[in-house]
Protein backbone atom coordinates (compact mmCIF):
# COMPACT_ATOMS: atom_id res chain seq x y z
CA UNK A 1 0.00 0.00 0.00
CA UNK A 2 1.29 3.24 -0.82
CA UNK A 3 0.05 6.61 0.00
CA UNK A 4 1.68 10.44 -0.58
CA UNK A 5 -0.04 13.39 0.08
CA UNK A 6 1.66 16.75 0.51
CA UNK A 7 4.22 18.96 -0.54
CA UNK A 8 8.11 19.01 0.70
CA UNK A 9 9.77 22.16 2.35
CA UNK A 10 12.79 21.54 0.52
CA UNK A 11 14.14 21.15 -3.17
CA UNK A 12 15.78 17.93 -2.61
CA UNK A 13 12.73 16.55 -0.84
CA UNK A 14 11.10 15.52 -3.97
CA UNK A 15 14.26 13.61 -5.55
CA UNK A 16 14.54 12.27 -2.47
CA UNK A 17 11.04 10.48 -2.18
CA UNK A 18 11.55 9.01 -5.92
CA UNK A 19 15.16 7.62 -5.27
CA UNK A 20 13.78 5.87 -1.60
CA UNK A 21 10.59 4.40 -3.56
CA UNK A 22 12.75 3.32 -6.39
CA UNK A 23 14.88 1.64 -3.77
CA UNK A 24 12.54 0.11 -1.31
CA UNK A 25 10.88 -1.84 -4.71
CA UNK A 26 14.35 -3.32 -5.24
CA UNK A 27 14.73 -4.37 -1.29
CA UNK A 28 11.12 -5.68 -1.56
CA UNK A 29 12.81 -8.47 -3.81
CA UNK A 30 15.65 -9.27 -1.48
CA UNK A 31 15.59 -12.90 0.08
CA UNK A 32 16.31 -11.64 3.23
CA UNK A 33 13.29 -9.58 3.52
CA UNK A 34 9.82 -9.95 4.07
CA UNK A 35 7.86 -7.12 5.70
CA UNK A 36 8.30 -3.27 5.73
CA UNK A 37 6.73 -0.26 6.61
CA UNK A 38 8.15 3.42 5.45
CA UNK A 39 6.83 6.79 6.30
CA UNK A 40 8.59 10.15 5.33
CA UNK A 41 7.34 13.43 6.99
CA UNK A 42 7.55 16.91 5.97
CA UNK A 43 6.70 19.38 8.55
CA UNK A 44 3.01 18.44 9.76
CA UNK A 45 2.66 16.56 6.15
CA UNK A 46 3.09 12.97 5.38
CA UNK A 47 4.79 13.09 2.34
CA UNK A 48 5.14 9.00 2.08
CA UNK A 49 3.23 6.18 3.55
CA UNK A 50 4.51 2.84 2.41
CA UNK A 51 4.03 -1.20 3.61
CA UNK A 52 5.23 -3.83 1.35
CA UNK A 53 5.66 -7.11 1.84
CA UNK A 54 3.78 -9.66 4.53
CA UNK A 55 3.17 -10.49 7.90
CA UNK A 56 4.10 -13.91 7.61
CA UNK A 57 5.63 -16.40 5.15
CA UNK A 58 2.25 -17.37 4.79
CA UNK A 59 1.57 -14.30 2.27
CA UNK A 60 -0.82 -11.69 4.48
CA UNK A 61 0.04 -8.62 3.18
CA UNK A 62 0.83 -5.84 5.72
CA UNK A 63 -1.28 -2.69 5.80
CA UNK A 64 -0.45 0.81 7.53
CA UNK A 65 -1.93 -0.80 10.74
CA UNK A 66 0.13 -4.13 11.30
CA UNK A 67 1.94 -4.14 14.60
CA UNK A 68 5.75 -4.48 14.81
CA UNK A 69 7.98 -4.44 17.78
CA UNK A 70 9.47 -1.20 18.43
CA UNK A 71 12.22 -2.53 20.72
CA UNK A 72 14.44 0.28 21.71
CA UNK A 73 12.75 3.24 19.59
CA UNK A 74 10.68 2.61 23.11
CA UNK A 75 13.60 4.69 24.70
CA UNK A 76 11.71 7.97 23.24
CA UNK A 77 8.47 7.46 24.82
CA UNK A 78 9.51 6.40 28.14
CA UNK A 79 12.54 9.90 28.12
CA UNK A 80 9.80 11.62 26.42
CA UNK A 81 6.60 10.72 29.34
CA UNK A 82 9.68 11.34 31.65
CA UNK A 83 10.07 14.81 31.06
CA UNK A 84 6.44 15.61 30.39
CA UNK A 85 6.20 14.78 33.99
CA UNK A 86 8.93 16.73 34.64
CA UNK A 87 8.19 20.20 33.42
CA UNK A 88 4.41 19.36 35.16
CA UNK A 89 6.63 19.53 38.09
CA UNK A 90 5.29 15.85 39.05
CA UNK A 91 9.26 14.63 38.77
CA UNK A 92 12.37 15.43 39.39
CA UNK A 93 14.86 14.07 37.07
CA UNK A 94 17.36 15.04 39.38
CA UNK A 95 16.50 13.02 42.12
CA UNK A 96 18.85 10.48 43.04
CA UNK A 97 17.61 7.16 41.73
CA UNK A 98 18.30 5.30 44.79
CA UNK A 99 15.68 7.16 46.75
CA UNK A 100 13.05 5.72 43.93
CA UNK A 101 14.40 2.42 43.37
CA UNK A 102 15.82 1.42 46.40
CA UNK A 103 17.45 -2.23 45.13
CA UNK A 104 19.72 -0.18 42.38
CA UNK A 105 23.53 -0.50 43.61
CA UNK A 106 26.92 -0.32 41.90
CA UNK A 107 30.22 -1.78 42.80
CA UNK A 108 30.76 1.46 44.66
CA UNK A 109 28.26 2.54 47.05
CA UNK A 110 29.63 6.20 46.94
CA UNK A 111 28.51 5.91 43.85
CA UNK A 112 25.18 5.08 43.80
CA UNK A 113 24.60 9.00 45.69
CA UNK A 114 25.49 9.88 42.08
CA UNK A 115 23.64 8.70 39.70
CA UNK A 116 20.02 11.08 38.96
CA UNK A 117 17.42 10.09 36.62
CA UNK A 118 18.92 12.52 34.72
CA UNK A 119 21.83 9.92 34.35
CA UNK A 120 19.23 6.75 33.60
CA UNK A 121 17.59 8.79 30.38
CA UNK A 122 20.96 9.11 29.01
CA UNK A 123 22.76 5.91 30.08
CA UNK A 124 25.10 7.08 32.69
CA UNK A 125 25.11 4.55 34.78
CA UNK A 126 28.55 4.03 34.91
CA UNK A 127 28.11 0.26 33.70
CA UNK A 128 29.86 -1.46 30.33
CA UNK A 129 27.21 -1.54 27.71
CA UNK A 130 24.22 -3.68 28.23
CA UNK A 131 25.11 -4.85 31.43
CA UNK A 132 23.53 -8.12 32.30
CA UNK A 133 21.55 -8.37 28.58
CA UNK A 134 22.23 -12.03 28.82
CA UNK A 135 20.38 -12.71 32.05
CA UNK A 136 17.25 -10.46 31.05
CA UNK A 137 17.37 -12.90 27.66
CA UNK A 138 17.83 -15.81 29.87
CA UNK A 139 14.45 -14.98 31.09
CA UNK A 140 15.46 -13.36 34.69
CA UNK A 141 13.43 -10.58 35.62
CA UNK A 142 15.08 -6.78 36.07
CA UNK A 143 14.29 -6.77 39.95
CA UNK A 144 16.38 -9.76 40.05
CA UNK A 145 19.12 -8.54 38.00
CA UNK A 146 19.11 -4.70 39.14
CA UNK A 147 21.00 -5.65 42.60
CA UNK A 148 23.53 -7.87 40.73
CA UNK A 149 25.15 -4.02 39.03
CA UNK A 150 27.10 -4.21 42.46
CA UNK A 151 29.06 -7.26 41.01
CA UNK A 152 30.12 -5.73 37.74
CA UNK A 153 33.24 -3.90 36.77
CA UNK A 154 32.58 -0.36 36.12
CA UNK A 155 33.26 1.35 33.15
CA UNK A 156 33.63 4.58 34.73
CA UNK A 157 32.79 6.43 37.46
CA UNK A 158 28.65 7.00 37.49
CA UNK A 159 27.50 9.82 35.50
CA UNK A 160 30.90 10.46 34.15
CA UNK A 161 30.64 7.93 30.63
CA UNK A 162 27.99 6.83 28.39
CA UNK A 163 27.52 2.96 28.28
CA UNK A 164 23.96 1.90 26.66
CA UNK A 165 22.25 0.10 28.36
CA UNK A 166 18.14 -2.16 28.87
CA UNK A 167 18.08 -2.97 32.31
CA UNK A 168 19.59 -0.01 33.71
CA UNK A 169 17.69 2.01 31.40
CA UNK A 170 14.23 0.81 32.70
CA UNK A 171 14.60 1.89 36.45
CA UNK A 172 12.90 5.20 34.41
CA UNK A 173 10.08 3.13 34.72
CA UNK A 174 9.76 2.33 38.32
CA UNK A 175 11.23 5.48 39.30
CA UNK A 176 7.48 6.96 37.30
CA UNK A 177 5.77 4.55 39.23
CA UNK A 178 7.06 5.38 42.72
CA UNK A 179 6.37 9.64 42.09
CA UNK A 180 3.12 9.16 40.51
CA UNK A 181 1.34 6.33 42.08
CA UNK A 182 0.24 5.00 38.21
CA UNK A 183 1.53 2.35 36.66
CA UNK A 184 4.50 3.06 33.77
CA UNK A 185 2.66 1.86 31.03
CA UNK A 186 -0.74 3.45 31.78
CA UNK A 187 1.37 6.88 32.07
CA UNK A 188 2.48 6.46 28.72
CA UNK A 189 -0.73 5.74 27.07
CA UNK A 190 -2.40 8.44 29.41
CA UNK A 191 0.27 11.10 28.24
CA UNK A 192 1.55 9.90 24.63
CA UNK A 193 -0.27 6.77 22.82
CA UNK A 194 -4.10 8.08 23.20
CA UNK A 195 -3.49 12.31 22.79
CA UNK A 196 -1.72 11.34 19.55
CA UNK A 197 -4.49 9.23 18.26
CA UNK A 198 -1.70 6.02 18.25
CA UNK A 199 -4.73 3.31 17.67
CA UNK A 200 -2.43 -0.07 17.40
CA UNK A 201 0.54 1.23 19.89
CA UNK A 202 0.79 -0.76 23.48
CA UNK A 203 3.25 -2.77 25.14
CA UNK A 204 3.84 -6.08 26.00
CA UNK A 205 3.21 -9.37 23.91
CA UNK A 206 -0.50 -10.06 24.35
CA UNK A 207 -1.01 -6.37 22.90
CA UNK A 208 1.02 -7.51 20.03
CA UNK A 209 -0.93 -10.19 19.49
CA UNK A 210 -4.52 -8.78 20.09
CA UNK A 211 -5.74 -9.99 16.55
CA UNK A 212 -4.02 -11.69 13.43
CA UNK A 213 -3.04 -8.33 11.91
CA UNK A 214 0.72 -8.09 13.62
CA UNK A 215 3.83 -8.58 11.58
CA UNK A 216 5.15 -11.99 12.59
CA UNK A 217 9.29 -11.99 13.27
CA UNK A 218 12.00 -13.93 10.74
CA UNK A 219 15.35 -15.01 10.41
CA UNK A 220 17.29 -16.14 8.19
CA UNK A 221 17.18 -15.55 4.02
CA UNK A 222 15.69 -17.54 1.31
CA UNK A 223 14.21 -20.77 1.70
CA UNK A 224 15.92 -20.25 5.12
CA UNK A 225 13.56 -17.94 6.26
CA UNK A 226 12.09 -19.10 8.73
CA UNK A 227 9.24 -17.26 11.56
CA UNK A 228 10.80 -17.27 14.53
CA UNK A 229 9.13 -17.09 18.58
CA UNK A 230 8.23 -14.38 19.73
CA UNK A 231 9.53 -13.97 23.84
CA UNK A 232 8.97 -11.66 26.40
CA UNK A 233 12.51 -11.09 27.45
CA UNK A 234 12.94 -7.37 26.55
CA UNK A 235 9.05 -6.91 27.03
CA UNK A 236 9.92 -6.85 31.02
CA UNK A 237 11.87 -3.76 30.09
CA UNK A 238 9.00 -1.48 28.98
CA UNK A 239 10.48 1.68 28.86
CA UNK A 240 13.83 0.00 27.33
CA UNK A 241 12.19 -1.97 24.68
CA UNK A 242 8.35 -2.77 25.48
CA UNK A 243 6.26 -0.56 22.84
CA UNK A 244 4.36 -2.02 19.98
CA UNK A 245 3.44 0.18 17.24
CA UNK A 246 1.96 0.47 13.20
CA UNK A 247 3.66 2.06 10.59
CA UNK A 248 0.47 4.65 11.00
CA UNK A 249 1.28 5.19 14.32
CA UNK A 250 5.00 5.62 14.04
CA UNK A 251 3.92 8.39 11.18
CA UNK A 252 2.40 10.02 14.16
CA UNK A 253 5.23 9.86 16.36
CA UNK A 254 7.21 11.22 13.34
CA UNK A 255 5.05 14.42 12.79
CA UNK A 256 5.06 15.30 16.74
CA UNK A 257 9.34 15.17 16.46
CA UNK A 258 8.28 17.97 13.83
CA UNK A 259 6.09 19.49 16.00
CA UNK A 260 2.47 18.73 15.14
CA UNK A 261 1.04 18.17 18.23
CA UNK A 262 2.72 21.25 20.71
CA UNK A 263 -0.21 20.58 22.91
CA UNK A 264 1.00 16.77 23.81
CA UNK A 265 4.70 17.23 23.17
CA UNK A 266 5.84 20.95 23.42
CA UNK A 267 8.78 22.50 21.90
CA UNK A 268 10.56 22.82 25.68
CA UNK A 269 9.94 19.37 25.90
CA UNK A 270 11.71 18.65 22.95
CA UNK A 271 14.59 20.92 23.71
CA UNK A 272 15.17 18.79 26.63
CA UNK A 273 14.98 15.87 24.94
CA UNK A 274 17.61 16.78 22.31
CA UNK A 275 19.98 18.76 24.69
CA UNK A 276 23.34 16.68 24.39
CA UNK A 277 24.05 15.25 27.70
CA UNK A 278 27.08 12.65 27.25
CA UNK A 279 29.70 12.03 23.80
CA UNK A 280 29.01 8.69 22.56
CA UNK A 281 32.84 8.37 20.43
CA UNK A 282 32.09 4.36 19.77
CA UNK A 283 28.61 5.18 18.16
CA UNK A 284 30.82 7.34 15.78
CA UNK A 285 32.45 3.98 14.03
CA UNK A 286 29.23 1.15 14.01
CA UNK A 287 28.80 0.26 10.80
CA UNK A 288 29.99 2.08 7.20
CA UNK A 289 27.52 4.91 7.35
CA UNK A 290 28.00 6.31 10.60
CA UNK A 291 32.33 6.20 9.97
CA UNK A 292 31.66 7.90 6.50
CA UNK A 293 28.94 10.52 7.36
CA UNK A 294 28.67 11.65 11.06
CA UNK A 295 31.01 14.57 12.15
CA UNK A 296 30.04 13.75 16.07
CA UNK A 297 27.32 11.85 18.17
CA UNK A 298 26.09 12.14 21.28
CA UNK A 299 23.47 10.79 23.43
CA UNK A 300 20.07 13.47 25.27
CA UNK A 301 17.23 11.84 26.89
CA UNK A 302 15.69 8.67 25.30
CA UNK A 303 17.51 10.02 21.70
CA UNK A 304 20.59 9.86 19.97
CA UNK A 305 22.13 13.64 18.54
CA UNK A 306 24.16 13.28 15.12
CA UNK A 307 26.15 15.52 13.11
CA UNK A 308 25.42 14.06 9.71
CA UNK A 309 27.71 15.58 6.96
CA UNK A 310 27.01 19.18 8.94
CA UNK A 311 23.19 18.49 9.73
CA UNK A 312 21.46 18.10 13.10
CA UNK A 313 19.76 14.52 13.23
CA UNK A 314 17.28 13.50 15.99
CA UNK A 315 18.06 9.36 15.70
CA UNK A 316 17.10 6.04 17.81
CA UNK A 317 16.63 2.52 16.40
CA UNK A 318 15.68 -0.44 18.22
CA UNK A 319 16.15 -4.17 17.17
CA UNK A 320 15.17 -7.67 18.82
CA UNK A 321 14.81 -10.58 17.49
CA UNK A 322 13.02 -10.69 13.75
CA UNK A 323 12.51 -6.88 13.78
CA UNK A 324 14.24 -3.61 13.34
CA UNK A 325 12.77 -0.45 13.64
CA UNK A 326 13.94 3.53 13.21
CA UNK A 327 13.29 7.04 13.58
CA UNK A 328 15.09 9.85 13.10
CA UNK A 329 14.78 13.87 11.99
CA UNK A 330 16.20 16.62 10.91
CA UNK A 331 15.08 18.99 12.89
CA UNK A 332 16.75 22.51 11.23
CA UNK A 333 14.77 20.95 7.75
CA UNK A 334 11.46 19.55 9.54
CA UNK A 335 11.85 16.71 7.57
CA UNK A 336 11.98 13.08 9.18
CA UNK A 337 11.79 9.07 8.12
CA UNK A 338 10.56 5.87 10.31
CA UNK A 339 10.70 2.64 9.23
CA UNK A 340 9.65 -0.90 10.80
CA UNK A 341 10.35 -4.39 9.30
CA UNK A 342 10.08 -8.07 10.32
CA UNK A 343 13.10 -9.64 9.22
CA UNK A 344 16.46 -9.48 10.71
CA UNK A 345 18.32 -8.38 7.11
CA UNK A 346 20.51 -5.87 7.38
CA UNK A 347 19.90 -4.13 4.38
CA UNK A 348 17.10 -1.94 5.97
CA UNK A 349 19.44 -0.03 8.43
CA UNK A 350 20.38 1.01 5.48
CA UNK A 351 17.27 3.44 4.48
CA UNK A 352 18.17 6.22 6.26
CA UNK A 353 21.35 7.62 5.00
CA UNK A 354 20.52 6.93 1.55
CA UNK A 355 17.69 8.75 2.12
CA UNK A 356 19.48 11.55 4.30
CA UNK A 357 22.13 11.55 0.90
CA UNK A 358 19.85 11.82 -1.37
CA UNK A 359 17.84 14.75 0.70
CA UNK A 360 21.34 16.42 1.59
CA UNK A 361 22.80 15.93 -1.87
CA UNK A 362 25.49 13.91 -0.95
CA UNK A 363 27.41 11.28 -2.72
CA UNK A 364 25.74 8.63 -3.68
CA UNK A 365 26.53 5.49 -1.47
CA UNK A 366 25.12 1.53 -2.23
CA UNK A 367 23.96 2.15 2.02
CA UNK A 368 21.32 -0.86 1.20
CA UNK A 369 23.55 -3.11 -0.89
CA UNK A 370 21.43 -3.13 -3.38
CA UNK A 371 23.54 -3.14 -6.66
CA UNK A 372 23.76 -7.13 -6.11
CA UNK A 373 20.02 -7.32 -6.25
CA UNK A 374 19.56 -5.03 -9.38
CA UNK A 375 22.08 -6.90 -11.03
CA UNK A 376 21.10 -10.54 -10.56
CA UNK A 377 17.26 -9.87 -10.44
CA UNK A 378 17.13 -12.10 -7.44
CA UNK A 379 13.29 -12.81 -6.85
CA UNK A 380 11.40 -12.25 -3.40
CA UNK A 381 11.83 -13.98 -0.42
CA UNK A 382 10.11 -17.73 -0.94
CA UNK A 383 10.79 -19.56 2.22
CA UNK A 384 8.51 -22.24 3.22
CA UNK A 385 6.43 -21.41 6.00
CA UNK A 386 7.58 -22.33 9.49
CA UNK A 387 4.47 -22.36 12.03
CA UNK A 388 4.79 -19.96 14.90
CA UNK A 389 6.49 -21.41 17.48
CA UNK A 390 4.54 -21.87 20.59
CA UNK A 391 5.10 -18.26 22.96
Amino acid sequence: MLTATGAGNAAGLDDALASLQDSLAVLDTAPNMLGLGVCVADGTETRLMLTQGRRTLAGEPLDPHTRFRLASVSKGFAATTAVILSTQGKLDLGTQTKTLVPYFTLPDPGEVERVTLTHVLSHRLGLPPNAYDNLLEASRKPEDIVPRFAQVKPLCPAADCYGYQNVGFNLIAEAIEKTTGVAYEEQVEHRLLRPLDMQDAGFGQSHLRTDENWARPHRGRGRFLRQSKVNDNYYRVPAAAGLNASTSDLCRWLKTQLGEAPEVVSPQVLEILRTPQVFTRAEMYRGKWRRTRLKSAHYGLGWRIYDYAGQEVIFHAGSVSGYGAVVAVLPDQQVGLAAVWNSESTRPWGILPAFLDAYLGLPERDWMKLDPLRLSGEPAATGAYAPEPPP
